[in-house]
């Protein structure tokens, strides 16, 4: 089914073809306008008042976005479409019969037939040249019979150097045309190589990054394993032979190499949830002290030294998701941890404006290069300075991301002046859902 407002289309460089079209038109047609003072000769009336009519349109169509801005593209095609008629079947046809010099003017129909079909759709060009030839055969023929031209043609030198004019004219729009149309094609050539070669990059840096990620999954989960595996072996093997000190420290040993797996795979299902907008939050009333406290104890086993700063201005009852909460302080413990050398930490909890509260954890460890302080808390982005020196996935710290802006909050890092770096988050008193 043919759909007129499919004839023109913004986004494509047929618009651009069109408006220059549209500007030749104008100049063209003010020139023959014009064209019969200058060589003192008689003007036809009806052909000056189609030119004049047809310089009008495609005034109209080009400064129809300053008239009519929220004019749609339905409108624009017919009122295309209308002007493509009347400019090129119709007023060639109707010259064709009302002058003189039909050789000439049979080139400047065939010649304006040609320039349609290029701007027009295949489908649509046929409608649009049938029905502009017919109605110009039958108005130049109407005119000639009931209000004949006077004084009669021929007029020479009008109809001749007229005709050679805009043979000239449609000849200049045509090159203009297929220049343009090369170009456009040679411009976007260019644009495809060079978003080839962008995503080419972009798809190599993603392979690379998940390529290390898949390295520290297995790093991740062969090393704990390992050790399990080898600690097993020594209580069964050996346990009537070692004392209950060592059997003490190996299972303690297990339950770390336990707690590395199961945070492992906590952060892979909590990422999956996330970017699936599974997840929510239980917000209740917790003590913010209370859970940091909680957390110290889960690591009192680390050769870390683990210290709180506690403001004693600290607004302490928070709204928040308490087991979301502890996940993220996991996490940026495990951080500081990973990277800190062995340096001690430092956890803080202040009041940050009127209703919020700041926790920092800082240590002196490596510190993050001023460029990845942003990447960081994207999946599957480590520090340059880290990721192929303390392990790790790269998954926690965007977990932790998700987690505070799901509680309306802010999370960030910096590089600390004496070394090492901190990582913080703020968060609401109130969470309001």
């Amino acid at each position: 089914m043919l759909k007129i407002e499919n004839l023109i289309d913004k986004n494509t460089f047929e618009i651009t073809i069109a408006n220059k079209f549209a500007i030749l038109t104008i100049f063209g047609f003010f020139v023959s306008i014009f064209f019969n003072p200058l060589l003192n000769v008689p003007a036809q009336d009806s052909v000056f008042y189609i030119n004049a009519i047809g310089a009008t349109l495609c005034l109209m169509f080009i400064l129809q976005e300053l008239w009519i801005p929220n004019v749609s593209n339905k409108m624009l095609s017919y009122f295309w479409f209308f002007i493509l008629l009347f400019c090129l079947p119709f007023m060639y046809s109707y010259t064709f019969v009302r002058s003189e010099y039909y050789i000439l003017w049979m080139i400047n129909v065939i010649l304006a037939a040609v320039l349609l079909y290029w701007i027009v759709k295949k489908e649509v060009f046929f409608t649009i040249w049938v029905s502009g030839t017919v109605l110009g055969f039958i108005c130049a023929s109407t005119l000639n019979y009931y209000i004949p031209s006077n004084p009669p043609p021929p007029y020479p030198p009008f109809d001749y150097n007229f005709a050679i004019y805009t043979a000239t004219f449609l000849t200049l729009v045509i090159v203009l045309l297929l220049y343009n149309r090369l170009y456009a094609q040679k411009q976007l050539v260019l644009i495809v190589k060079q978003e080839v070669a962008d995503r080419t990059r972009e798809l190599n840096k993603a392979l690379e990054v998940k390529r290390e990620f898949l390295n520290n999954v297995s790093h991740e989960i062969k090393t704990p394993i390992h050790n399990i595996t080898n600690i097993t072996s020594i209580l069964y093997d050996q346990w009537d032979v070692i004392d209950d000190s060592q059997k003490k420290d190996l299972v303690k040993t297990l339950k770390i190499c336990n707690h590395r797996i199961l945070n492992l795979c906590s952060n892979l299902l909590d990422l999956s949830k996330y970017k699936k907008g599974e997840s929510s939050l239980v917000i209740t009333e917790c003590d913010i002290v209370q859970l940091i406290q909680e957390i110290i104890h889960e690591y009192d086993h680390n050769r870390n030294s683990i210290s709180t700063i506690i403001s004693p201005k600290l607004r302490k009852i928070v709204k928040c998701d308490s087991d979301r909460i502890l996940q993220v302080l996991r996490n940026l413990l495990d951080n500081s941890i990973r990277y800190g050398k062995g340096s001690p930490i430092t956890i803080e909890a202040v009041n940050y404006g009127e209703d919020n509260i700041k926790i920092s954890v800082s240590d002196n460890g490596t510190g993050i290069p001023e460029e990845e302080v942003i990447k960081i808390f994207e999946p599957f982005e480590q520090s340059s300075r880290t990721k192929t020196k303390a392990g790790g996935t790269g998954l926690g710290l965007a977990i932790c991301k998700q987690i505070i802006e799901m509680h309306m909050g802010l999370i960030g890092a910096k590089n600390n002046a004496f070394g090492g770096a901190t990582l913080y988050f703020i968060i609401p008193n109130e969470h309001n859902k």
